[in-house]
């Protein structure tokens, strides 16, 4: 569990940690250890802690949010497609990676409209699949 882990919070972050990235979980763990604040969560909707987005920065080689929250965690596939964490992620990238206060407001921007798209996507699909499913004849 993650040091200090006594609740069932903690409980289920340590195994979505194992989840999201097998034995590397641990490292993750690790590094949350190091800082409280790195041990806190991105959102209160979500299992996923800060610890995971530095971890993305230094040993994978995330460079965006969107590239965090589509591809470093489960977030993107969440209902709300992680945007309740985005702001948080774009903070804690902006900080590993220097990024300006007008850099972190355009990934958050470019977060959002990637969201859009997905979502025009999904309607349309839904769309195509309901009129497939009609028989006028």
């Amino acid at each position: 569990p993650l040091a200090g882990a006594r609740g069932t919070r903690d409980t289920t972050v340590t195994a979505h940690l194992y989840d999201v990235y097998g034995n590397r979980g641990a490292d993750v763990a690790r590094l949350a250890a190091t800082d409280p604040e790195l041990a806190r969560p991105l959102s209160l909707k979500h299992p996923d802690i800060r610890a995971q987005v530095v971890f993305a920065v230094r040993h994978e080689h995330a460079v965006t949010v969107e590239d965090f929250i589509r591809r470093r965690s489960l977030l993107g596939a969440a209902a709300d497609q992680g945007w309740d964490a985005a702001a948080a992620v774009a903070a804690i990238m902006g900080a590993e990676l220097g990024w300006s206060p007008e850099r972190r407001a355009r990934e958050l921007e470019t977060y959002a409209r990637d969201i859009e798209r997905t979502q025009a996507f999904r309607s349309g699909v839904r769309d195509r699949a309901v009129g497939a499913g009609r028989h006028d004849g």
